[in-house]
């Protein structure tokens, strides 16, 4: 298991890397302090990977037919 979720953390951060958060954070890292920048952007990404989580695992106990 961990190693999917490992997996899984990689490839959602290279598909974003190229996203528009991506250069906001270079724009915010360049007026605030880069190591706060860091810390709530990776928090972010962290919050938005569970929530797509639990919201895959809700949608697996939904029945085949809407799924």
């Amino acid at each position: 298991m961990l190693t999917a979720f490992t997996a899984g953390l990689l490839l959602i951060t290279v598909s974003e890397l190229g996203d528009k958060t991506f250069f906001i954070a270079v724009i915010l890292a360049m007026h605030h302090p880069r190591r706060l920048v860091f810390i709530g952007v990776t928090a972010a990404l962290a919050a938005m990977t569970i929530l797509s989580v639990i919201f895959g695992q809700a949608v697996s106990f939904l029945p085949k037919v809407f799924i």
